[in-house]
């Protein structure tokens, strides 16, 4: 199905702060703007001013931006699971695991080699996306 409205799609991206905390973003964000540093994971929340963000007291600082922008160039519409659509799909997906006891954060690689949909599929995949589903 072709569509010709504009889509939201999230994009991470990893910058450096300048001597002022100061940083730009490669797409215009829309909604939903996470920002980490890189080291330590702690979460920031900066302010925008005129054409960029500040973190203030955070000079030459790595950090992990994830935002969604608008997309607004058409795009093609496939919806997996539907009745056309009668094979068998790979699902294969990596994730962080932390043990309750011990508090060991260790990756676990999750794979499903012949997998049949039964109704429709609505998952959110991607780099920092945040789970659905926390047990199966």
């Amino acid at each position: 199905m072709e569509l010709d409205e504009p889509i939201l799609i999230t994009f991470t991206e990893k910058v450096e702060t300048n001597e002022e905390g100061r940083f730009y973003t490669k797409k215009e964000v829309y909604d939903e703007f996470f920002v980490y540093d890189e080291l330590t994971g702690e979460k920031y929340n900066p302010y925008f001013t005129n054409d960029s963000y500040i973190i203030n007291n955070h000079p030459y600082t790595n950090l992990i931006l994830t935002y969604r922008y608008v997309y607004n160039k058409g795009a093609t519409i496939i919806r997996i699971g539907e009745r056309l659509f009668n094979g068998f799909v790979e699902l294969e997906g990596i994730t962080r695991v932390k043990d309750d006891t011990s508090g060991l954060v260790t990756t676990g690689i999750i794979r499903i080699p012949k997998l049949k949909l039964m109704s429709g599929l609505s998952i959110r995949l991607g780099a920092q996306a945040n789970p659905v589903v926390g047990n199966f």
